[in-house]
């Protein structure tokens, strides 16, 4: 991985939010020189991307709307990448239902700009890879997990956006990109864990905030099962699905899903209880009331990546909580948390 990702060039959309900080730190230790582009970093209760000062380790850190099509396009032609990595997104459920026009124009008139911009500019990348998540299948609440042909769908308004990022992806893919110059692949990626992550109602983040503020947290789906994954697990998928696209030359396998083990269905009360006893300190309660709907079983079928790029995640359920109340029991304490967060990410890939 790191032979392949030395020197190149990378272009990153959402850098600046929690997995885009941990890709970009990752690729820039692998040797590649990244080029972020993204909003300003999210700063309410916490940000990675400040925390850990990437703005001054990777290349160069464009702050940008990518709504705004000609900001992104200075970006991009100074970039000159040979690889693009498409996180930019407005990833949050809930606040979806608040603003769902917010989550629509980001999640797919952004990615539409992203597109505008690779076919019209003078330099075309070698793979492009959009990021979009297991909440794109029409869930049916069953019990077996979800492939790669699937029925595409949407409840709520950040996973319609997300299915139909999917078929726009596809669109552009068949309209203006069948020479197979520019490879145009999608990663669908499950429920993410992992330390650094200050993202608003997720449970990690609402757990380690109620802790520092001796307060108990409350948890609205105690027993909904998700696909939870380890922050470099779901990362290293990425970038093997990308080292894989690169060095294809007739690509057949365009969408995958990027998962944990089926053998790591936990739900939520169980995820937040083994937290709790990883970091020593913490307490919850299950709030009751009448909430937005949010899918309560969801699993993904990992095969394919499984069979295809050779990967498979390397922490199981008890492996990444343990990393995870690592890192925040760390920065809690005001460790060197810049020296554990490089030491982790060489742990990790040393497996």
């Amino acid at each position: 991985m790191q032979n392949f990702y030395k020197d190149k060039r990378i272009f990153l959309t959402g850098h600046t939010g929690f997995k885009g900080a941990w890709l970009a730190l990752i690729l820039h230790k692998m040797g590649a020189k990244v080029f972020g582009f993204s909003l300003e970093p999210q700063d309410i209760r916490g940000n990675l991307y400040n925390i850990l000062n990437i703005e001054n380790t990777i290349e160069k850190s464009y702050i940008g709307d990518i709504c705004n099509l000609e900001e992104l396009k200075k970006a991009y032609e100074e970039s000159r990448p040979d690889i693009v990595f498409h996180l930019a997104a407005q990833p949050f459920v809930l606040r979806s239902y608040k603003n769902p026009i917010e989550t629509y124009q980001t999640n797919i008139i952004g990615l539409a700009n992203l597109f505008e911009t690779i076919r019209n500019s003078s330099h075309l990348p070698k793979v492009v890879l959009n990021v979009t998540t297991d909440k794109c299948y029409e869930n049916k609440e069953w019990h077996y997990p979800y492939r790669e042909n699937e029925p595409l769908g949407g409840h709520d308004p950040y996973s319609a956006s997300k299915a139909m990022a999917e078929i726009l992806t596809t669109s552009y893919r068949k309209s203006f990109f069948q020479d197979g110059k520019t490879k145009i692949i999608t990663a669908r990626g499950g429920n993410v864990i992992g330390g650094g992550d200050f993202g608003e109602n997720r449970i990690i983040p609402d757990l380690i905030q109620s802790i520092e503020n001796n307060t108990t947290l409350e948890i609205r789906n105690p027993n909904s099962i998700r696909p939870w994954q380890y922050i470099f697990d779901v990362l290293s998928g990425y970038m093997t699905f990308v080292k894989y696209a690169f060095e294809q030359d007739n690509l057949e396998m365009t969408s995958l899903n990027i998962g944990p083990e089926n053998t790591n269905e936990t739900n939520t009360i169980t995820l937040v209880s083994n937290m709790i006893d990883a970091i020593g300190k913490g307490k919850f309660e299950v709030k009751k009331g009448d909430f937005h709907h949010e899918a309560h079983y969801l699993k993904l079928d990992i095969s394919l990546a499984k069979c295809v790029l050779n990967w498979k995640p390397k922490y199981c359920t008890q492996e990444m909580i343990s990393q995870t109340a690592k890192w925040y029991k760390s920065y809690i304490n005001k460790e060197d948390i810049n020296t554990i967060s490089y030491n982790m990410i060489e742990d990790f890939f040393a497996l």
